[in-house]
């Protein structure tokens, strides 16, 4: 017999309902879940613990507070992107050249257009025609 003991905790608090519009007070409730298998079959059971008070926020934060964590957001998503993007770049060759050593050269064109690299697409569509 094996037993799983886990605990979760639900928050429902102003920075969530506050986007949907309500104010309905914040909650926090705990739900123990216990788990066993017996024979192959898994039963599990769960029940609430209480209320964990510490999962609360003492106020709702201010709408200056929101539009700071709103624009925090916002550049770490523009951050990533332009890494993303930059990565992208800087493998870009290399699918190039894998494709076109495949022989696979209309493919190859399309990978570096689609990048927008319309360089790279030139140079290898005038290395495909290049006689072999």
């Amino acid at each position: 017999m094996c037993t799983v003991n886990l605990k979760f905790a639900v928050v429902l608090g102003f920075g969530i309902v506050g986007i949907l519009g309500t104010s309905e007070p914040a909650r926090a409730q705990t739900t123990e879940t216990n788990c066993e298998t017996v024979y192959g079959n898994v039963r599990c059971t769960t029940k609430p613990s209480g209320v964990d008070w510490s999962l609360l926020q003492t106020k709702e934060p201010s709408y200056q507070e929101n539009e700071v964590r709103t624009q925090q957001a916002r550049t770490l998503v523009e951050q990533a992107r332009a890494l993303r993007i930059q990565n992208d770049r800087a493998e870009l060759p290399s699918r190039v050249g894998s494709l076109v050593a495949k022989g696979k050269c209309p493919e190859a064109e399309q990978v570096a257009l689609k990048a927008g690299d319309f360089e790279l697409a030139q140079r290898t569509h005038n290395y495909c025609l290049l006689p072999k």
